[in-house]
């Protein structure tokens, strides 16, 4: 009994202790006992007064995020908070009010009315942020299975919906698989070195690995970071599950769990001196996957007859481009990566609200009922275009900005170091982002120049919701691509430890 009480007298002070770093996962993890009690004692027709809740309580999460101090031992060493968790947190809060808000605007969908769907959104994003706080290897896999039972839940949440359903067992059974290889790996990876902290110690002990047993190693953990970011080929789920499910949740589904997974990432790669990612030959598998990734993801989009699916596929593409910048674990990389996720959920939620709205309203995602449509909404043709160009990578758009520093961060290794793999990796960068501009285009061209159908009779002028969100969206992406960008990405470097 003593011993039991000490335990129990330790875990208190510990939790104690943690309360004034952990703030946010507090203030989230209250918000989802009372969505819960509202659940339970409320009617599913109070979805305004679940709308209310949810928005004040991440906004809540997101002012505490802000002034919550930093600390890089908590629990023990098991989690810590720093600047870079700090603004993927951020990024997470920003993005639950977004879906909310708008999954609102959904007339076809039974989320908004639902509080288990509100408090499976702000469930995951609980698990996001226990993600990017993460310091142990251990940590690192509870908090996705935090993260990847939440979106399990969004997946299959209409239920008696068959398409829905089978979307919900696909995301299950490879989420089962990815979670099952990870568990493996890290067991390997405590059994080589004692211990699931990456310290000095624990990468002599790995070192001291064989290669061929190390890498193996390496692949197995990676297969949970791959799953979670949607890379080639973990990916199979991504278009399925986007394909079932609104708009604006298929948004927070390719922002959340992807910057999350790469914000623990960069804590797995750590620095120069303590990354577990210095193997050359794993260098050219992560390097592999992100080429195949941006590939397949391009190839793929462009004989899609659906919007959101091309979107789906986009979205695997920008998750290969990101992980070219993890690849040569340094501060440019790095920086590049923080620089390049934010720009990333702005144009991503973007180009997913604005066509979710639109497709509402034509009553299909068909990419051909989208013709002849710009007249009738202007404002949101401008900024969806302008979304499509970021996601290519083009001036004077930030997107331009955000793949130009990645591929600064490919060019000084190859500057550095003089092997093959970088300049490879470069040109597969450039490929990919040309052959890119022919499907992001298409879009707009068939909004502008192609004939209007009868379809198109049925759109309606975009409300004041809508027309603020185009604005802001496209002023964002203007005004980071042409306007003091070197400050931002200055900032985004003292934050790189």
């Amino acid at each position: 009994m003593d011993t039991q009480y000490n335990i129990l007298q330790f875990s208190l002070s510990q939790i104690r202790e943690s309360v004034p770093f952990l703030l946010p996962e507090y203030s989230l993890t209250g918000l989802i006992i009372v969505l819960l009690l509202q659940t339970v004692f409320l009617s599913s027709q109070n979805h305004r007064f679940l709308l209310t809740t949810t928005a004040g309580g991440l906004l809540l999460g997101l002012g505490l995020t802000l002034f919550t101090p930093f600390k890089s031992d908590i629990g023990l060493g098991m989690m810590g908070t720093d600047a870079i968790a700090r603004y993927f947190k951020i990024i997470f809060m920003l993005s639950g009010l977004l879906t909310i808000v708008f999954e609102k605007g959904m007339p076809d969908t039974e989320n908004r009315k639902n509080g288990e769907w509100y408090l499976f959104v702000v469930s995951l994003i609980l698990g996001a942020c226990l993600m990017v706080n993460a310091r142990n290897l251990f940590m690192m896999y509870v908090a996705m299975e935090v993260a990847s039972i939440s979106a399990y839940l969004l997946t299959a949440f209409r239920k008696k919906e068959k398409p829905v359903a089978e979307a919900g067992i696909k995301y299950i059974l490879f989420g089962a698989f990815s979670s099952a290889m990870m568990l493996y790996g890290l067991s390997w990876v405590y059994g080589c070195t004692g211990s699931f902290v990456i310290n000095a110690d624990f990468i002599r002990y790995f070192s001291e690995v064989p290669a061929p047993t190390r890498i193996l190693i390496l692949t197995m953990v990676f297969t949970g970071f791959g799953f979670k970011t949607g890379l080639v080929p973990y990916h199979f789920w991504i278009p399925d599950v986007y394909d079932n499910i609104s708009y604006p949740t298929a948004a927070f589904f390719s922002v959340v769990p992807k910057l999350a997974g790469f914000g623990m990432l960069m804590t797995f790669a750590g620095n120069a001196s303590l990354s577990i990612i210095q193997d050359d030959w794993f260098k050219i598998v992560l390097g592999t996957i992100a080429v195949a990734s941006m590939t397949l993801g391009n190839a793929a989009a462009l004989g899609q007859k659906t919007v959101k699916r091309l979107l789906a596929y986009s979205a695997i593409a920008h998750s290969g481009f990101l992980l070219l910048a993890v690849i040569p674990v340094s501060e440019t990389g790095y920086t590049s990566l923080l620089l390049y996720s934010g720009i990333y959920a702005v144009m991503n939620f973007g180009a997913f609200i604005l066509a979710g709205n639109i497709s509402t309203q034509l009553g299909n995602d068909e990419i051909q009922s989208y013709a002849g449509i710009a007249p009738k909404i202007p404002v949101l043709m401008i900024a969806f275009t302008i979304c499509m160009v970021a996601l290519i990578g083009l001036p004077p758009t930030a997107g331009f900005i955000g793949k130009w520093y990645i591929l600064i961060a490919l060019w000084d290794q190859w500057q550095s170091t003089h092997t093959m793999l970088w300049p490879v990796l470069l040109i597969a960068a450039v490929l990919n982002t040309v052959i890119s501009i022919y499907y992001y285009l298409r879009l707009p061209a068939i909004m502008v120049f192609k004939p209007a159908d009868d379809s198109s009779a049925l759109l309606k002028k975009p409300g004041n919701i809508m027309n603020a969100f185009s604005l802001i969206v496209s002023a964002v992406l203007i005004i980071m691509g042409i306007w003091k960008f070197d400050v931002v990405i200055d900032t985004l470097k003292t934050w790189i430890p």
